[in-house]
């Protein structure tokens, strides 16, 4: 076994492996070639930011709340605002962006926006019943 390990390891680093990641590494992409992709590349935070924060933001009230259970500490209604201030901003870029991509794109990208933009209309929905949309 360990000397199976060893040859395993010694063919990894053989020069023929080395060259062939070379080759890889250089023929990768870093920027974006054409104007659907860059689209689509300044929107990713955006869609992130939808689809992330309000999982996070109910899994880090459950943690706060089981470390302090004391709820004269806790400021939850100042996280749920920030929230969904971020989600209102998120959703009239995404908007926008699907709206470009609409116009310019020739893939099946606003499809795809507008779904996100969707979920995020759902969460920022979901975000309601505490009593902060938009003050």
């Amino acid at each position: 076994m360990g000397a199976f390990s060893i040859t395993a390891l010694l063919a990894c680093f053989s020069l023929k492996s080395i060259l062939r990641l070379c080759r890889e590494v250089v023929t990768l992409r870093v920027f974006p070639a054409t104007s659907d992709e860059r689209v689509a590349l300044l929107l990713f935070p955006f869609k992130v930011f939808v689809l992330v924060a309000l999982p996070f933001l109910w899994l880090s009230c459950s943690l706060v709340r089981w470390v302090e259970p004391r709820p004269r500490y806790l400021r939850f209604p100042e996280a749920i605002f920030a929230i969904s201030e971020g989600y209102v901003l998120c959703l009239g870029i995404l908007l926008f962006g699907a709206l470009l991509q609409a116009l310019f794109s020739r893939r099946g990208h606003p499809v795809q926006t507008v779904s996100v933009f969707l979920v995020g209309v759902v969460f920022l929905w979901m975000l309601r019943p505490w009593g902060i949309i938009l003050r």
